[in-house]
């Protein structure tokens, strides 16, 4: 996730990282990265937010994430 933001030229603490792994979730959170669970909440407990599946997010979600 790093190498990817650097390649972008974006801060780590500027993406959003969406993930159904709990790899994926630490790995995110290691980065200073904003990680979204998709799936089963109790396994990605890590993640600063978790939703069942995409349908879940709304657009005025991911807007608001953008503003912060």
């Amino acid at each position: 996730f790093l190498n990817a933001a650097n390649a972008l030229s974006i801060a780590p603490e500027d993406c959003i990282v969406f993930e159904d792994a709990t790899a994926g979730i630490d790995a995110a959170n290691a980065a200073n990265m904003i990680s979204i669970g998709i799936g089963d909440a109790s396994i990605l407990s890590k993640a600063d937010y978790v939703f069942k599946d995409f349908t879940e997010i709304s657009s005025d979600f991911i807007q608001e994430l953008i503003k912060k």
